[in-house]
């Protein structure tokens, strides 16, 4: 298969890139064909691809992952029934029933049918289109798919191709937006890369998503009419805390604790130092008595001296 075709969106809205792409289609669109659309993420490929299904108009859009989607649905069911690991479940054999009751075809009549696939099997008889953003998109199914998608590549490939092979024999122009890992396996010359001359738009474009995704959270607050309330609320929320009487009480009371720790506090050093001065002076007279009394010893044992001194002679 061909390398993709580089289209360059830096300065181009998506009407002009999605005309940029017909263009390049040539009559392709008027026999039925699969055009893939890849490109770095913050490109604009989901856009691009409902600009041009918006004016192409016998066009179709196809997932991949609505199939891997669908086989871990299978399996996950198959393991509770049959009461075994996910692992158990992704044998080969069991693989092969899973893909039975999977079917691509087109239902309905005349203009009011449209193709999509079935599934039917282990309880479940739903169209994809019908739960694809419901039951597909469980915390079960979520959770699982990356296990399933690493050992049912083979399988979803041929699956595929057959049902892009009924599109295109159906006339219709079929649009594959993904990654480039996914999309070298679907066979087309039609192929196109959505790339930006300057990277660095990409992320504030990405930035920009974000925070559109952000404020997309209170959109419907601000379609009641709540646009003020949480302007109000945003603006208060940056503002330093009101003191409330409460508040305000809370902090008078805890001064006052403090006034009165430190009165306690010198009540308390005060009578310290009144029993050290006490103990002090206790000291004093005692150490005083001690000399007195060591004094008048000297004097008796001056005395005795004298006495023996006048025996003697």
């Amino acid at each position: 298969d061909p390398s993709p075709v580089a289209i360059n969106v830096l300065g181009k809205n998506p009407d002009e890139v999605a005309a940029e792409i017909i263009e390049k289609l040539g009559d392709a669109p008027s026999k039925g064909c699969v055009m893939t659309l890849e490109g770095l993420s913050g490109t604009g490929k989901g856009t691009t691809v409902a600009k041009l299904q918006e004016k192409l108009p016998k066009s179709t859009t196809w997932s991949n992952g609505d199939i891997f989607r669908s086989i871990t649905l299978l399996a996950t069911k198959f393991a509770e029934e049959k009461k075994v690991g996910l692992d158990e479940a992704l044998k080969p054999e069991n693989l092969a029933d899973f893909m039975k009751m999977l079917k691509f075809d087109k239902y309905g009549e005349g203009d009011d049918g449209a193709f999509d696939v079935e599934i039917d099997g282990l309880g479940v008889k739903e169209r994809v289109s019908k739960v694809n953003k419901t039951l597909l998109k469980s915390k079960e199914v979520a959770t699982n798919i990356p296990k399933v998608a690493a050992v049912t590549q083979g399988e979803v490939i041929m699956f595929v191709k057959d049902a892009l092979s009924k599109m295109v024999e159906a006339g219709l122009t079929v649009l594959v937006e993904g990654r480039a890992a996914t999309l070298k396996y679907i066979d087309t010359p039609h192929r196109f890369e959505l790339i930006m001359s300057d990277e660095n738009i990409i992320g504030a474009r990405r930035a920009a998503q974000r925070i559109g995704a952000t404020a997309a959270a209170s959109a419907e607050d601000m379609k009641e009419g709540k646009t003020w309330e949480i302007l109000e609320k945003v603006c208060k929320s940056m503002l330093p805390k009101e003191e409330t009487p409460e508040v305000k009480a809370e902090a008078a009371k805890e001064e006052k604790g403090e006034e009165k720790e430190g009165a306690e506090g010198g009540n308390e050093e005060a009578k310290k130092e009144q029993e050290g001065s006490a103990e002090e002076a206790k000291k004093e007279e005692g150490e005083e008595a001690k000399k007195e009394e060591g004094e008048e010893a000297k004097k008796e044992e001056g005395k005795e001296e004298e006495k023996k001194e006048e025996a003697k002679a």
